[in-house]
C-alpha cells in the first residue's frame, strides 16, 4: 500500500507556486493601471466629470460682507462664459447651487461670514435664466430703482450666492441680504436685489420664482 505524501512536503511544494501566482496578479494590476495613465483610486468618465463639476461649484467657506450700499461679493468673475452683457448667460446652466451665509452682522459692518449651508438646485433651471438674465444694468448706485427702508430686519444680514456651471465654465451671482444692495456677477451689476429668489430656492432646493 503506497503511503500518502506528508502534509509538510505538500505545503512546501505549494508555497512557491502560490507566491508566484500572487506576484503575477500584482504585475497584471500594475500594467493595467499604468496603461490607463491614472491613479487606481481616481474617478474616471462621468464620475470624474461630476467630481470636477462639484468642486468648481464648491461654496466659499467665507462670504466677504462689505459695509454700506454695495452690490455684494462673488469669489471670482465669470470664467469661460460671457458675464459682461447680462447678470447670467441666456444659456441654461447644466448645474446650479445656492450658498447661504446666514449669520452675518448688520449690513453696514464689514466682516467675513461663515458658510451656513449649500443647496444643489434640482429640476428645470429655465426660470432662473429667464428671470436673472432679464435684469437691467446700472452704472451707479444712484441708478437703482426704488428706495431703501430705514428700518433693517434680520434678513438684511443673510447673504447668498448663486453658483452656475456651463460644462467647464462657471459664473457666480451675489445675492446680498441687504435690501439696499443690488447684485453682481463680478462684471455686470444690476440694481435689483435677488436675495428673495436665493432664499426661497435655497429652502426648496430648486429654482423658485418668488421674491
Amino acid at each position: 500500500m503506497a503511503s500518502s505524501q506528508p502534509s509538510g512536503r505538500r505545503s512546501s511544494t505549494l508555497a512557491p507556486l502560490l507566491g508566484a501566482l500572487a506576484v503575477a496578479v500584482v504585475a497584471i494590476v500594475l500594467v493595467v493601471t499604468l496603461g490607463n495613465g491614472r491613479d487606481p483610486g481616481s474617478p474616471t468618465g462621468s464620475e470624474g466629470t461630476a467630481v470636477a463639476r462639484d468642486k468648481a461649484l464648491a461654496c466659499p467657506r467665507q462670504y466677504r460682507q462689505t459695509g454700506g450700499d454695495t452690490n455684494g461679493w462673488v469669489p471670482h468673475a465669470p470664467r469661460g462664459v460671457n458675464g459682461d452683457d447680462r447678470l447670467v448667460s441666456d444659456d441654461t446652466p447644466t448645474h446650479a447651487v445656492v450658498c447661504a451665509y446666514l449669520d452675518g452682522a448688520e449690513p453696514n459692518v464689514s466682516k467675513e461670514v461663515s458658510l451656513t449651508g449649500r443647496s444643489k438646485l434640482s429640476g428645470s433651471l429655465s426660470g432662473l435664466v429667464r428671470t436673472l438674465s432679464a435684469l437691467p444694468r446700472i452704472s451707479s448706485t444712484s441708478d437703482r430703482a426704488g428706495g431703501c427702508a430705514s428700518v433693517l430686519t434680520k434678513a438684511d444680514s443673510r447673504d447668498y450666492l448663486f453658483g452656475l456651471s456651463y460644462g467647464s465654465a462657471t459664473l457666480w451671482v451675489s445675492a446680498p441680504g441687504y435690501r439696499c444692495a443690488g447684485s453682481t456677477n463680478g462684471s455686470f451689476i444690476t440694481g435689483t436685489n435677488v436675495a428673495g429668489y436665493a432664499s426661497a430656492s435655497y429652502a426648496a432646493k430648486k429654482w423658485v420664482a418668488r421674491k
